[in-house]
């Protein structure tokens, strides 16, 4: 029995969440926390692999957690907050739909130069009124 994850669990905070790697499989994983964590949050772990970020899957009542383990449970490192990189995101949307119109406005206003300078201003006028909808 590992008696370090019982002294712990006598912290309030303390908790034991499953975890699920985003790779496809179904298995599931159990880390430690004081973190306050829901289903669905995105956190970091350690792996054997290296720092993985997975989808927390439930936060396990402690009658749920295997004690009679002979190892110790690895913490969570911490949770994934996509507010800033959502947030960059959208700005770089944003800066690349108004340089698209910006590059549209400059474009129509050289073709319209260019069609003026082709057809005369007065030809020109004519059919803005033609194809005017």
């Amino acid at each position: 029995m590992n008696t370090t994850n019982l002294i712990l669990s006598q912290n309030e905070s303390f908790k034991f969440v499953s975890v699920s790697f985003m790779d496809g499989q179904t298995k599931t994983y159990t880390y430690k926390t004081t973190l306050d964590l829901a289903v669905d949050d995105l956190v970091v772990v350690e792996s054997p692999t290296g720092f993985k970020i997975v989808k927390v899957v439930s936060v396990l009542e402690f009658h749920e957690v295997n004690f009679d383990v002979h190892y110790d449970y690895k913490w969570v490192v911490s949770r994934v907050d996509l507010e800033y990189y959502n947030e960059c995101v959208n700005v770089e949307k944003e800066v690349r739909k108004q340089a698209n119109k910006l590059a549209y406005e400059e474009t129509r206003t050289k073709l319209t130069e260019q069609l003026k300078d082709r057809i005369g201003e007065d030809a020109l006028i004519t059919l803005k009124g033609i194809v005017k909808l």
